[in-house]
C-alpha cells in the first residue's frame, strides 16, 4: 500500500504508510491511498481513514467485489470491473477496481499491476496544476487512462477479426474456432461490465453538478461520452463476430452434409460387394471343384452388378 500527498503546488509526494493515521492533509490538496492486492489489515486501516460503514468494509474484504455505486453526502464508492493483461501470452481477465472518494481523500484498491498506474503518477508529478486539488479531477484522469487501456484491447480484437471474416471462413476450411471463441467470450464479458460501469458517470455527474467550485463536471461528462463510445465499439465488434459465427455454422453444416453424402455413397457401393463376399465365404468351402469355376463366375458377375447398382444409386442421390 502506497500513500501520497497531493496539491497543485508541490505535486505528488510519497508518505509512509505507517504515518497514515497521523497524516493530516493540508488544504488545498488531498491524500491518495493506492492499495494493490491489499491485506485485511490494510483494508481495515483504509476503512478507518475513510469512515466507511462496517457493512461496506465487509464487502471490501471479499476479493470478488460485485459492481457497486454508493454515493453519500461526504463519500462515494465505485467498484468498476476493468480488464487486465498479463505476461507475454497476453492473458486477459477482468478484475475489480475500487475508487473511494471522500473529502480530501481518494483511495484506489486494485488486484492487478496496471501499466497505466505508473504513468498516472508520473503525470501527477509533472503536471500537478491539471488536477486543481480536486479528487474528482484525479478520478477523471484515472478513468481517461482506463478508457485508453480498454480501447487498446478492443482495437487488438478488431485487428484480429479480418482472419475470421465471413468470406475468409467460407474459403478456408482449416480455421480454428478456439481463438475466435476466446475473443468473443472476452468481448461479451467486457461489454456487460462496461454497461454496468456507465451508471457510475450518471451518479458522479449529479454529485459534481451540485458543486459550484468543482471543475470536474465537464471533464467527467466527456469521460461519459468516451465510455459510451467504447460500449458502441464493443457492441459493433460483437455483432461482427456473430456474423462470423453464422458463417462458421454454415461452413460446418456444409462439411457435415458432404461427409454424410460421401459416407452414403461409400455405403451404397460397398454394401452389395460385402453381401456378395459374405455369401461367397459361406458357400465356397462346401463346393466341389467342378462347381467352383461356375460359382466364381457368378460371384464376379454379382460384384460387377452390385457395383453398377451402387454407382447408379449414388448418382441418383447425389447432392
Amino acid at each position: 500500500m502506497q500513500v501520497f500527498s497531493f496539491n497543485s503546488k508541490s505535486g505528488l509526494l510519497s508518505i509512509s504508510a505507517k504515518e497514515l493515521e497521523r497524516a493530516a492533509q493540508k488544504k488545498p490538496g488531498f491524500l491518495w491511498i493506492d492499495a494493490e492486492n491489499p491485506a485485511a489489515d490494510d483494508l481495515r486501516l483504509i476503512s478507518k481513514k475513510a469512515n466507511l460503514l462496517p457493512e461496506t468494509l465487509e464487502v471490501l474484504l471479499e476479493r470478488n467485489h460485485p459492481p457497486i455505486i454508493e454515493t453519500q453526502e461526504k463519500l462515494d464508492i465505485f467498484v468498476m470491473h476493468i480488464p487486465s493483461i498479463s505476461g507475454s501470452q497476453q492473458t486477459y481477465s477482468i478484475k475489480p477496481f475500487i475508487f473511494i472518494i471522500a473529502q480530501g481523500l481518494i483511495i484506489t484498491i486494485r488486484y492487478h499491476n496496471y501499466s497505466w498506474i505508473p504513468a498516472l503518477k508520473n503525470s501527477l508529478e509533472k503536471n500537478p496544476k491539471d488536477i486543481a486539488d480536486d479528487p474528482y479531477m484525479f478520478f477523471y484522469r484515472a478513468v481517461r487512462r482506463i478508457i485508453k487501456e480498454i480501447q487498446s484491447i478492443v482495437n487488438g480484437w478488431e485487428a484480429a477479426m479480418p482472419d475470421f471474416a465471413p468470406d475468409v471462413i467460407t474459403e478456408i476450411e482449416n480455421i480454428s474456432l478456439v481463438r475466435f471463441m476466446k475473443i468473443k467470450a472476452a468481448a461479451e464479458e467486457l461489454y456487460g461490465y462496461l454497461v454496468d460501469a456507465s451508471e457510475v458517470f450518471d451518479a458522479i455527474s449529479s454529485k459534481t453538478n451540485g458543486k459550484a467550485k468543482s471543475g470536474a463536471a465537464a471533464p467527467l461528462k466527456n469521460c461519459a461520452y468516451l465510455w459510451e463510445s467504447l460500449i458502441e465499439q464493443t457492441t459493433h465488434l460483437i455483432r461482427n463476430m456473430e456474423s462470423s459465427l453464422d458463417a462458421f455454422r454454415a461452413v460446418t453444416m456444409s462439411r457435415q452434409r458432404r461427409s454424410i453424402h460421401l459416407l452414403g455413397k461409400t455405403a451404397i457401393i460397398a454394401l452389395p460387394i460385402l453381401i456378395t463376399l459374405s455369401i461367397a465365404g459361406l458357400l465356397l468351402p462346401r463346393l466341389e471343384a467342378t462347381e467352383l469355376t461356375t460359382i466364381v463366375f457368378y460371384i464376379l458377375l454379382a460384384l460387377v452388378a452390385g457395383t453398377a447398382i451402387g454407382v447408379g444409386l449414388s448418382a441418383i442421390f447425389k447432392e
